[in-house]
């Protein structure tokens, strides 16, 4: 689907945001298929919002190549093809939710993909007292 939209009709952020706009409740999650631009749309806004931008494929390339636990875990179903499993994808990304760049809000591109991941992501908020 293409859009009339032209984005370079709009000014540019850059710096500090304006007064007024909570950044610290910035919580988006960006559903859809591969291919569909949900890691484009997240970059630009990461950028101009100032949050961060969280994948699960980016966390997963940063733990096979930092040789974590986890990471080696999710090497190997991926080396045979098969889907990393719910409980590895979820602990990659609270441990990255835990970071102090998501004190300031954060997008998460494609996660949850499961019911079992949604239930997970709503527990842990919960218990931080952070509603989405």
């Amino acid at each position: 689907m293409s859009s009339n939209i032209q984005t370079d009709q709009y000014p540019k952020h850059s710096g500090p945001l304006p007064k007024g706009i909570l950044v610290s409740d910035t919580r988006i999650v960006l559903l859809g298929p591969v291919g569909a631009g949900k890691g484009t749309q997240a970059q630009m806004l990461a950028k101009q919002l100032g949050v961060a931008h969280i994948a699960s494929g980016d966390l997963f390339r940063y733990h096979q190549e930092q040789g974590t636990e986890l990471g080696l875990l999710a090497k190997g179903y991926m080396e045979r093809g098969e889907l990393v499993p719910d409980d590895v994808t979820i602990r990659m990304v609270l441990d990255r939710l835990g970071k102090d760049d998501c004190l300031q809000g954060f997008i998460l591109d494609g996660f949850p993909r499961t019911l079992e991941q949604a239930v997970a992501l709503d527990t842990a908020l919960g218990e931080q007292n952070i509603n989405c």
